[in-house]
Formats: structure tokens, sequence, C-alpha cells
């Protein structure tokens, strides 16, 4: 298989000019007007600079472009309601304190750059941008929509945002146009850099959000022809973009409207220092290519992390890969957390290897994410939620921490790819997907839906029931004020002394549930929050401060917890500095583990019976009202669980117990084998301490990964109940 390679959060203040609200992010400048709407008095022959007599077209801007470029504090406002079809060309820079800003005046839909649908159409040209705002704009039907170029080297500061992109489509590799798109996006960074060093960079301080894009071959493209190499030492180029933020994008149904043979949504080449958040990418890579399709794509990438985001349903076209994350060439530290990922024809995750064996992969981390029915179209053999695929190199990292309902595996190889370069743990495999609880998923417009409320509390005690703002698709206050306020994604809390916000989620069942979340504020400014999670009531983890200048944030897994039918859970945030804190980006998943192979000793069953356990040595009971009743007539008894068990220690750490001890010895110990070692050795055991003449039952949960023979397949588990004669009544045993 070949593929072809590939200072500060933006705010849109209000500027009033009679007319509508418009972005007021500048100092000083000139605003220029564009409307070529009937009735506007727009004409090409005046100076633009009022709203009553505008230019018409964008021939002025770009003919200014040319001759002097924009400035500090320069605006170009179009006009809602307008459309064009004609390229804008933009160039100049502007300052740290003075941006130059693009954006829509006046009311009425967007302002619209509607081209004809040509590959060498493009809607804005924007050449070696410093500290530039472009936003509230609608982009369609070219071969690029804003294409970023850049010929020289050291430019900082580009903000794209509430942009809609759509129909930009035709080209596709493998070589590149004239102006160096390699695929068409809605969103296109490339150019032509001079030669360039590891410690060299063309554009740092980029934010992008609340981006829509659809029906393209990729929306937004870091892409630079192809990738490039940093010439003068040689190292992958990963940093010829660096500090970027992709915030609350919906990138869907990415198909070259019909037309391409290759789409993606996201795709990161040559870039250095990213977060991805908040955003949901739905039906991407919708057309086939015989090179293999996925959501997000990424290659020469150093130090990203997609967190808090959803990326489903990438359809089944014919396609090799068909992946929602596709790990592809010259990668370090790529992680991807507590994202949903789930439906894709092919794996949530391939781990590729194909570029020979001076290529890397090094330090990647999955964690935390919900794996739910991927590999949707079964095209053997790459299967599974994570697919490990070729050995020409050796991808190194962790998985932990992660949930999953897969039919076709958690863990999944071909091509000769395996996975001793990294670390397994902690990962849980559900009862089932009824048993999932994704918050960002079940998100919805009612109280109550898919068992998640959405509350506030004035006190950190009583809480009350936020009100649903279609217009803005968030819970609210009743009083319809910002905050507090809780999205799909994100919860904020009122700047008072103990109000919070609070997602909360019902238990429908008994059981124990295991929950997984990672908190950070979702922009680098404004002040810190605190974190909780509490079971009605009390607190179970935390509080925690969350500092919004720590990007990576703080994770918040509770690997078991019991709750009974009606129990709530909520996960809150309050203020933590006395400042308003920003929104905090939360979207924990709860659910109800699978056991691997546990044993219940349930009498409706099994009484009269051990439930498959060989009581071997100095035991002697069975199941009697609903536990194993076992007796020890000395100090080493021992009972042996069936044979061929074939727990897979990938996703299989801990072993829970529920006992009751009436003996006088507190010693209990569980032994192992495992396919590839079969004798029974005190090297293979792990010992935990018990209550002695106890009269209730408790839990013990024994951490079987802390032996290092705990690898591989375990066939058979040998249980030590105790060093002394008397009575030990078990519950039930289940490995997790």
């Amino acid at each position: 298989m070949s593929k072809h390679v590939v200072a500060g959060l933006f705010t849109l203040l209000l500027l009033q000019l009679g007319l509508s609200p418009v972005s007021a992010v500048t100092a000083g400048g000139t605003t220029y007007f564009v409307d070529n709407r009937p009735g506007s008095g727009c004409g090409n022959g005046g100076a633009g600079t009022s709203p009553s007599r505008p230019w018409c077209d964008f021939t002025p801007v770009n003919d200014h472009s040319t001759r002097v470029g924009f400035g500090p504090g320069d605006k170009v406002l179009l006009a809602r309601g307008a459309t064009w079809n004609q390229q804008l060309t933009l160039r100049g820079a502007g300052t740290a304190d003075a941006a130059v800003v693009v954006d829509a005046y006046g009311t009425g839909p967007r302002p619209k750059i509607i081209r004809n649908g040509d590959l060498a159409d493009r809607g804005i040209r924007l050449d070696n941008p410093s500290h530039w705002h472009i936003g509230n704009l609608e982009i369609g039907h070219a071969g690029a929509g804003v294409l970023v170029f850049f010929t020289e080297l050291f430019h900082e500061g580009l903000t794209l945002s509430d942009l809609y992109l759509h129909d930009i489509t035709g080209i596709r590799g493998p070589g590149c146009s004239s102006d160096r798109v390699h695929i068409s996006a809605g969103i296109e960074i490339t150019g032509t850099p001079p030669p360039f060093s590891a410690s060299d960079y063309a554009l740092r301080g980029v934010r992008i959000t609340n981006v829509e894009g659809t029906r393209n071959d990729s929306s937004i493209a870091f892409d630079w022809c192809n990738g490039l190499a940093a010439p003068l030492d040689g190292t992958s180029g990963d940093g010829l973009v660096r500090d970027v933020e992709l915030n609350h994008l919906h990138l869907h149904d990415d198909d070259g409207a019909g037309r391409s043979r290759g789409c993606e949504g996201l795709r990161l080449v040559n870039v250095r220092d990213a977060v991805v958040l908040n955003s949901v990418l739905n039906r991407e890579a919708a057309c086939y290519t015989e090179t293999g399709t996925a959501a997000v794509f990424l290659g020469r990438v150093r130090n990203v992390t997609i967190v808090n985001s959803m990326i489903s349903a990438v359809p089944d076209t014919g396609s090799p890969d068909q992946v929602a994350v596709n790990y592809e060439t010259r990668l370090d530290s790529v992680r991807v957390r507590n994202s949903y990922l789930a439906d894709n024809a092919g794996p949530g995750v391939a781990l590729h290897a194909i570029w020979g064996s001076s290529d890397f992969s090094t330090n990647t981390e999955l964690s935390g994410n919900y794996f739910l029915r991927n590999s949707a179209a079964n095209r053997a053999p790459c299967l599974g939620a994570i697919s490990r695929g070729n050995d020409q190199s050796r991808p190194t990292g962790v998985i932990r921490e992660n949930v999953f309902v897969e039919p076709t595996g958690f863990l999944g190889t071909c091509h000769g790819g395996d996975f001793s370069g990294f670390t397994v743990s902690d990962n849980a495999r559900l009862a089932s997907a009824a048993h999932g609880h994704h918050a960002g998923q079940g998100f919805g417009d009612g109280q109550g839906d898919n068992r998640w409320s959405y509350q506030y509390s004035d006190d950190g005690h009583t809480w009350r029931d936020l009100t649903f703002d279609q217009a803005s698709g968030t819970w609210r206050h009743p009083s319809n004020a910002s905050a507090p306020q809780i999205g799909r994604f994100e919860q904020q809390p009122a700047a008072c002394g103990d109000c919070r916000t609070a997602r909360a989620w019902t238990a429908p069942e008994a059981g124990t549930v295991t929950l997984r979340s990672r908190i950070l504020m979702s922009a680098a400014g404004g002040g810190d929050a605190t974190a909780r999670i509490t079971l009605n009531g009390t607190t179970v983890w935390g509080p925690a401060q969350i500092s919004p200048s720590n990007r990576q944030g703080t994770a918040a897994d509770i690997h078991r917890l019991p709750v009974a039918p009606g129990d709530v859970i909520r996960f809150e945030v309050s203020s933590g500095s006395g400042i308003a804190p920003g929104p905090a980006s939360w979207v924990p998943t709860i659910g109800y583990p699978a056991h691997a192979r546990g044993w219940e000793f349930n009498s409706a069953t099994s009484r009269g019976s051990t439930d498959g356990w060989a009581l071997t040595h100095q035991l002697s009971g069975e199941i009697v009202g609903d536990s194993l009743g076992l007796l020890s007539a000395g100090q080493d008894p021992y009972m042996h669980s069936p044979d061929l068990l074939g727990l897979d220690t990938r996703t299989v750490r801990r072993i829970e117990i529920r006992a009751r001890n009436r003996t006088a010895s507190t010693l209990g110990a569980f032994y192992f084998i495992t396919d590839l070692d079969t004798s029974w050795n005190e090297a293979k055991k792990v010992a935990w301490r018990t209550r002695a003449g106890e009269e209730g039952y408790t839990i013990y949960t024994i951490d079987m990964g802390q032996n290092s023979h705990w690898a591989g397949k375990v066939r058979r588990l040998r249980l030590d109940p105790s060093a002394a004669a008397g009575s030990f009544d078990v519950d039930y045993i289940r490995p997790y």
C-alpha cells in the first residue's frame, strides 16, 4: 500500500457600525467595505472606506494587496447577503496588537465567495501572512478554498474562524498544482519555503475555530505539497508550522462532491505542537481511492494531541484503510486521548510501518478513548479497534486506559505488524454497546436523554436544571446568561463563590462502572477552574485545579465504582481562582465492564457445584446462597480455576474478588500460569492482605499486572484464600 504523504485564542469582539456587529480585534488602520448587492451604491473608483460607498468587488482589494499590502489594524469587511465569483487576494502584515481583519458586516447570511468549480479556482489566496484574522465567510466550488501560501520563513499569527467551506474538489496528487496544492481543501496551507532546518518555521500561532467543512476532498490540510523534509539538516520538517489549535471543527461528508478519487477530513503534515479538541468528524473520507482513506491523516508531525473529540462513520467505499486516524510516517509524540472512535469501516486507529527502516513512529499514546464497533466493513486482514500493520519499522508507545466494544477485537495485526514496541495496560472491554455511555455521543436537548442531565448550583450543594437553548445548541441558565453553560464538549460555571456546573449521569442498573475522562481548559486565557467527580454528592475524584496554561489537561479516571440504580455521578466544574474561567473541555465515558471470564457463584445456575473450580488441596465446599462456601482444613488451602482461560493480559490486569474471611489468617494469593509458561511457581504469584474473622463481605482488588510474568495469555488461576483452617466464602471472582 502506498499513501500520499503528506498569541492566544481568537476572540470576536464587537464593533458597532450602526448595522450589525463585526470583528474588532484590531486597533487603528483603515476599514474597507465591499458590497455588490443592488442598492449598495458601490463603485470601485472610490476609496471604499464607507459602508454607504463600498467597493463592488475584490478588484480594488486585490490591487491594494499587490501595490502596498494591508497593514496593522486594516480591515476588509464583506457585506452579509452578498456573493462574489472572484478570487480575493490578500497580502501584508499586522501586529500582535493590531491584526489585519477580513470579516463580515451587516445583517443576514455570511458573505459568499462561490467559484465555478474549476481546478484553478481559488476562494482566497493569502500570501506570507503575519497576524491576520479571517472569519464569518462561506467559500465553495473551487480547487482550493482559503489558500495560505508561503515563500518566506518566520511568520506568525493566523486565525481562521466561523467559516463554512464546501465543494472544494478536483486536485488530488500524485503531484501538485502550480501553487503547490496536493489535495483540494477548504483550508490549504502550503508553499515553496526557502531552505530550512529543524529550528526554522514558516508559520506559528495558528488558531482555526468553528469551521464547518463538507463535500470537499479535504476540509483542512496542512499539506506542503505532500510533505517537505528540512533540506538544511535532513530532519523530518515537522516544525514548518507550529503552535496550532484546532477547536470546534465540524467536518462531515467530505466525499469530493462525487468527482474525486481521494478524500480526507483533516490532513496534518509538517506540523509541531498542535491540539485538536472539541471537534466532530463524521462520515469523512467518503470517496474511493486506491491508496487508502482516513478521516485524519498524520505525516511529519511532532507533539500533536487529538483530545475530547468524536471521529465516526468513515464509510466503506472499497478503499484500503478506511480508518478514523491514520499514523502514516515520521511521527513523534502523537496522542489520541479521550475521544470517541466509532462505527468506522476500518480500524479506529491504524499504526503503519510501511516507509522503510529509516521511518519512525515513536512515543505514540492512545489513552482514555472509547472504541466502538470499528472495522465495521470486516475487511481482513487489518481489523480491530487499533491495527498495527507491516514491519518495515518499529512503532513505539503506550495503549492504556481505553474502553471498548469491538466485534473484531481490540488490537489487530496484519502484514507482519506487531505491538512489541507498545506498553498495553488498563484497557477495559465493556459488557455491550448498551453498557457504554459517552457524554458527547449522548448529548441532546432533553434532560435525562441517554442518561445525561445538565445542571448548575449556586452553592455547591443544591442542584437545578439548566434550560436548552436551541439557537446555540447549549444548556444555559433560565435567564439565558452566557454562564453557566454546558455544551456537547464543554461546561462553564458562573463567576461566583462556589458556583458550579455539572454534567450528570444517572445509573440505569446496579453494578460496577469504570470512568474515563480528561479535563482541560478550551482556551489558554481566563482563570483556573476546579474539577471534581461526585457520587450522590460525595467526592470520589478531586478536587483538582485545572490551569489554562496546561494544554495537555488532567486525566480523571476511576477504574471501579460501585453504583445502584438511580445513583448520580456528577462531573462538576467551578471557578478555581476568583477569575471567571473560560469553558472547560470535559467529555467523560462511563461504562459497565465485561468480566473477561468471571465466576458469580450463583445458586440459581450453579447450586451445589463449584462453577468449574477444582478444590485441590485442604478445601471442601459448594455454592450455597449465591456464594461459594469454602472450608479450609489446614494452613495451605488452594483451588484451581478451569483450564484454558485465555485471559489476554493486554486488556486484563486486575482481579476483583468479593469475599468473607472467617479464618484467623490475613494472607491471600493468586497464582497463575500462561500459555507459554505452564509451571506453577512462586515467581507467578501475587499476594494480598485480607481481613481476618469477618462477619461481612469485603471487595479486594488485586493488581496482577504488578507481576512482570503477567504477560501474553493467562491459561489458569490458582486461589489460595487463606493460610489457616476455617471458613472462607467467595461471592464472585472477576478478572478485568
